[in-house]
């Protein structure tokens, strides 16, 4: 059996084709129409559209046994503020990162926080040494709380506080004599405050609240009188610079965003909250003048959704864009050659009645 028999593309000769007007334009615009389609094809497959998939996070957070789960098994996510303070010296405020709930510490890993004075007209100074507190003045003495020795004027102050004491102000305590000289140097600047650490993704919090921070009764509360200030005396109209939760570049709902004490006699608190979906976050605010029972500062309260949003090309494989292509042709110049079958049998028809009617 011959094989010429299964072909289905059959040949003519050239002297058997016959070629039409209408035949040479319709295949003009079908070269056309072909080219114009497989070049949108194309650019389509070389400029995929950005879709987003939403991940719940389903990762347990143990060991390698699969069941003890401890803070180095825990995943984290990176944080980091900046916030200008143009009226509150940076010797009154203080950082922390605690648990909303329990007020106790949360896991924080990489650390750094710096507080630069500024000057009355905003131009940053120095940077205020992270054991300022620690400084040695001469020699060592009573702790004036037991009998005890202390040496600077973070130790008098702990050992007041660890009895649930108030400490007496900084003027009357001797191992503060050089915190007390640098303190006055600063009373009419302003600070800013840059801390960037890695935290326990789950719901927490973090605050600049004016006074040394301690636990009393279970609470963590801030000291403002050691210093001989009361919280009415503090301006925290602020500047939040920057604050994010992940390494990124782009803008982000807070940026360079100022919120003024409206009110000079009174303490404030200002809470704000935010809502951390990857990659960005969703932020709300409210303040409060002098808070019952609650410390008065700059409070950011965070909440970590479970679900990752990605953002990814949808590119097509490539056989999909070979296939595109061969229907396009196939497609284009089928459908021509069905017009200019019509086209040329009406001529061959309405030549024949021609003929006839002679």
């Amino acid at each position: 059996m011959s094989l010429r028999k299964f072909d289905v593309f059959p040949k003519l000769e050239n002297e058997y084709r016959i070629g039409t007007v209408w035949g040479g334009i319709l295949s003009l615009i079908s070269i056309t129409f072909t080219i114009v389609l497989s070049w949108i094809e194309i650019r389509s497959f070389l400029n995929p559209p950005i879709r987003q998939r939403l991940i719940v996070d389903s990762a347990r957070p143990t060991g390698d046994d699969g069941i003890t789960i401890s803070t180095e098994t825990l995943p984290r996510f990176d944080s980091f503020i900046n916030i200008t303070f143009p009226s509150a010296p940076c010797f009154l405020l203080h950082f922390d990162v605690i648990d909303s709930v329990t007020q106790l510490t949360i896991p924080l890993d990489e650390i750094k926080s710096t507080f630069i004075r500024l000057s009355p007209d905003g131009k940053p100074i120095a940077p205020i040494p992270n054991n300022f507190m620690s400084m040695k003045n001469g020699q060592c003495g009573s702790c004036m709380i037991d009998n005890s020795t202390c040496c600077t004027c973070i130790e008098v102050y702990n050992a007041f506080h660890s009895r649930g004491v108030q400490p007496p102000k900084i003027s009357d305590i001797p191992q503060c004599s050089y915190v007390k000289s640098q303190i006055d140097k600063m009373t009419n600047e302003g600070c800013r405050v840059e801390s960037s650490f890695r935290a326990v993704r789950v719901a927490g919090e973090f605050h600049v609240a004016p006074g040394l921070s301690w636990f009393n009764e279970g609470w963590h509360v801030h000291d403002l009188l050691t210093f001989g200030y009361i919280f009415k005396e503090v301006n925290l109209s602020h500047t939040i610079n920057r604050l994010q939760f992940t390494k990124t570049d782009g803008p982000l709902p807070l940026d360079n965003f100022t919120n003024i004490q409206t009110k000079g006699d009174a303490a404030w608190r200002v809470v704000y909250t935010a809502d951390i979906l990857e990659g960005n976050y969703s932020a709300s605010r409210f303040g409060l003048y002098d808070p019952t029972n609650l410390s008065p500062g700059v409070f950011f309260k965070y909440d970590v959704s479970p679900i990752t949003a990605t953002t990814y090309l949808d590119r097509e494989p490539t056989l999909h864009l070979v296939t595109r292509l061969l229907t396009v042709i196939g497609g284009v110049l089928g459908m021509f050659r069905f017009v200019d079958t019509i086209l040329y049998s009406a001529s061959k028809a309405k030549k024949k009645e021609e003929i006839v009617e002679q």
